[in-house]
């Protein structure tokens, strides 16, 4: 437990020391971590090291974005103030703007720096709008605890954090066929 301690410590201190290098690097990290249970865990394949440092990259540069520009900007446009309403505007813009671009960004960057077969115009057809339903499903209760609890320089921290989960199913679903599992996934429920 006492190296726990002495761990977050030394990372509270970097974050406020180097906040944007230490942000961006914990992004990385995030998305290396997220990229290697969808391929082993979920995927149960050998560990591809391209993809898990394209997909680790953009961990990094999310990260960056959201922690240098979006969170910031959100804070100028809504007021820091940790109101549920404030939290409530912040997630509405959030949801309706970020969210939608970021995964969009994401199937795009995976596709083309992954030199993937597929044309990501089939692959947005396809699966776009089921990851876009999934990651509704998820960043809503996770947003709004982000602006309604945690304070602006914890923030990108936090979405680094929570952000594993969504990695693993977004790493997953940038690169597997969606529909077809989600229609496996169903089948074997009805069972």
């Amino acid at each position: 437990m006492v190296t726990l301690r002495k761990l977050w410590t030394i990372y509270i201190s970097y974050l406020n020391q180097y906040p944007l290098r230490t942000q961006v690097a914990s992004g990385c990290f995030i998305g290396f971590i997220g990229d290697y249970i969808a391929q082993h865990v979920v995927e149960q394949k050998s560990y591809d090291k391209k993809r898990g440092l394209v997909v680790s990259s953009y961990g990094g540069f999310e990260v960056g974005i959201e922690a240098k520009i979006w969170l910031p900007l959100l804070d100028r446009l809504f007021g820091s103030q940790m109101t549920k309403i404030s939290a409530l505007k912040k997630l509405s813009c959030e949801q309706l703007i970020y969210v939608p671009l970021e995964l969009a960004f994401f199937m795009m960057w995976t596709n083309k720096l992954e030199h993937q077969p597929e044309k990501i115009s089939e692959k947005f057809s396809r699966d776009y709008w089921l990851a876009l339903g999934s990651s509704f499903s998820y960043w809503l209760p996770v947003s709004f605890l982000n602006f309604y609890l945690v304070p602006l320089q914890y923030r990108a921290l936090y979405v680094s954090i929570t952000t594993l989960i969504i990695d693993i199913f977004n790493s997953f679903a940038s690169h597997n066929n969606l529909s077809k599992s989600f229609k496996k996934y169903i089948d074997y429920f009805k069972k």
